[in-house]
């Protein structure tokens, strides 16, 4: 479980990702044997969410700008913009 507030935006609630350290998403086996460096991001997307209608839209193939060495960055990073 992960401590991520929805978003300020649009309230829909993100989800935390691996990826490695270029950003490229992996799945959660990946953690177990991370070949090419391991990371964190936060993932905004979903089928409720149009892609005009908020600022804070990612895509599913793409970590988003920010990649983190720790869960806990990632989610500390997230948190902060929410008021």
């Amino acid at each position: 479980m992960t401590d991520l507030k929805p978003c300020p935006f649009c309230g829909i609630m993100p989800r935390l990702v691996i990826t490695d350290d270029e950003g490229n998403l992996r799945n959660e086996s990946y953690e177990s044997d991370p070949f090419s460096g391991i990371a964190y991001s936060v993932a905004h997307n979903g089928p409720d969410v149009e892609e005009a209608s908020c600022p804070a839209i990612t895509d599913d193939n793409d970590a988003g700008p920010w990649i983190f060495e720790k869960k806990k960055e990632a989610i500390k990073a997230w948190n902060k913009r929410v008021n």
